[in-house]
């Protein structure tokens, strides 16, 4: 998709961080947007900054763990605009916790019923409606930690993995069709993610100030996003710690093997300062 302005997007999770500063980078390149999230104060503000950029914006509340719901929003994003161009699954959660602190269902069920789940669904209802233009594109938000993963993230890399994955093979399934697949590994982006992270079982762990120090602005991230939308990147790596760890896991798999087990040592410690 290499020319934006006119084209009609719909973005989950787009009340703050990175699903905001990216429909807001949208409408700077001139595309109507649909604000998507379960934070309605904040996803009319970002309605209300789309439309002071000279476009249409629409809100409308989504629990994207709720197939119902996200297929309510693609019908109500076409009914609102006439079509559906892009597709961003962009909501997401987080669980830094030790696999044996996990709870089925306060945790496993939660973060792969949002993150997970929700890119399933998205990508399932927009499907057919791309197929019968013959065109469209969707962006499939996943993390650093769906190639690289670290101790005390199983709940969170497993999400990320399956995205990554369904992403490939999705991409291959619908080039032949029109339809591009782009799917994003950002690492740290000052995002509203870590004040929504559960750490059970480590409460002397502060993940803002991680992400408020080493982030990268979420603005510079939406740049890059749709620098990649418009090249038909296959996977994305929007920063350089992700980059970095990407190269790691590929090339230097014993060292990223070894670096795991320094940080499990690490949280084994936070673990005993929580007891």
């Amino acid at each position: 998709m290499k020319y934006l302005r006119g084209k009609n997007a719909v973005i989950t999770g787009s009340a703050s961080g990175i699903g905001r500063a990216t429909a807001l980078e949208m409408a700077r390149e001139g595309m109507n947007v649909v604000i998507a999230d379960v934070k309605e104060a904040r996803m009319e503000e970002t309605a209300a900054q789309a439309r002071a950029l000279g476009v249409k914006a629409a809100v409308k509340r989504t629990d994207v763990s709720k197939k119902v719901e996200v297929k309510a929003l693609v019908d109500f994003a076409i009914e609102e605009f006439g079509g559906i161009d892009l597709m961003m699954n962009n909501a997401g959660v987080g669980v830094i916790t030790e696999m044996r602190d996990l709870s089925l269902e306060k945790d496993w069920e939660w973060i792969v019923g949002i993150n997970f789940w929700g890119t399933v669904y998205g990508c399932h209802y927009v499907l057919p409606h791309m197929i019968q233009r013959g065109s469209g594109h969707i962006v499939n938000v996943s993390s650093v930690a769906g190639i690289f993963t670290i101790p005390c993230g199983a709940a969170y890399s497993a999400t990320k993995f399956a995205v990554v994955g369904m992403s490939e093979v999705l991409r291959s399934e619908v080039a032949r069709l029109g339809i591009g697949v782009t799917c994003v590994c950002p690492a740290l982006v000052k995002t509203s993610l870590a004040e929504g992270t559960r750490t059970s079982g480590l409460k002397e762990m502060d993940l803002t100030k991680a992400f408020r120090y080493w982030g990268q602005m979420p603005e510079k991230t939406a740049v890059k996003i749709l620098k990649g939308v418009k090249k038909n990147k296959r996977l994305l790596l929007p920063t350089i710690d992700a980059k970095i760890f990407y190269f790691l896991k590929r090339f230097f798999p014993g060292l990223s093997a070894a670096m795991s087990l320094l940080v499990a040592r690490k949280f084994e410690q936070l673990r005993a300062l929580s007891d």
